[in-house]
């Protein structure tokens, strides 16, 4: 033994943390439809045991339910702004940024809402992967671009 001290490097550690219902106290994917396209939730809504029974997976659930939706944007961002925070979120976040620890958002919501209320945290520089939406003409365009297309369930 020559005496040395041997360094060796400390694992960074990473928590990952789901957005809808955690973050915030709403699930704003499951609320969108049903509030700002009522004549199209009432038609798509009967499909909706098929995802409860596990028959049907989150993302043909959502390409279901945005089919035909017609979305006001200004609704959308007025609905978006209304969420509430979950208390101690913050503290939570800011106890693990601390620490040097990572923290990693996975949501199988979408982009364009995340990122609102994550700029209205002050916490725009957050990492996080989920789906994508465009509502621009009205009529939600979906896509998940972290799909497994060997697992066929999940969008994210």
């Amino acid at each position: 033994m020559t005496g040395e001290i041997v360094m060796t490097e400390a694992k960074k550690q990473i928590l990952f943390c789901d957005f809808d219902g955690t973050i915030i106290e709403e699930d704003i994917g499951r609320i969108m439809v049903p509030q700002l396209s009522p004549e199209w939730w009432s038609k798509v809504k009967e499909i909706y045991p098929l995802v409860l029974s596990g028959s049907m997976g989150p993302r043909s659930w959502y390409y279901w339910k945005f089919l035909h939706a017609q979305i006001d944007a200004s609704e959308y961002v007025n609905l978006v702004d209304s969420v509430e925070i979950t208390p101690g979120f913050m503290e939570f976040h800011e106890t693990v940024r601390k620490s040097d620890g990572e923290f990693i958002i996975l949501s199988d919501g979408f982009e364009s809402y995340i990122r609102m209320v994550l700029e209205k945290l002050g916490i725009s520089d957050q990492l996080f992967y989920c789906n994508t939406m465009n509502i621009d003409t009205g009529n939600p365009k979906i896509d998940f671009p972290y799909l497994n297309i060997e697992c066929g369930y999940c969008g994210v």
